[in-house]
């Protein structure tokens, strides 16, 4: 469509990193509302937040970026 350029690109990419952050920053700080203040549950609440975290972004990132990578070259 002739309507991709380097700067919206750029854009894009700055407005995904920037939601990242805020995204990231919130799914740490909405816990304790969520679960009251016991140190155990919120300590059991991290845990499985950040290693759920850690198994899409390491696990399943690169093969769907590798899925829509061979889909944009066909």
């Amino acid at each position: 469509l002739d309507v991709l350029s380097i700067p919206l690109l750029a854009a894009v990419a700055f407005l995904l990193g920037l939601g990242g952050l805020f995204f990231d920053t919130a799914a740490t700080t909405y816990l304790p509302d969520l679960l009251g203040r016991d140190p155990a549950l919120l300590e059991r609440a991290n845990s499985r937040l950040r290693g759920t975290q850690t198994a899409a972004s390491g696990f399943a990132g690169p093969p769907a970026g590798s899925a829509l990578l061979a889909l944009g070259r066909a």
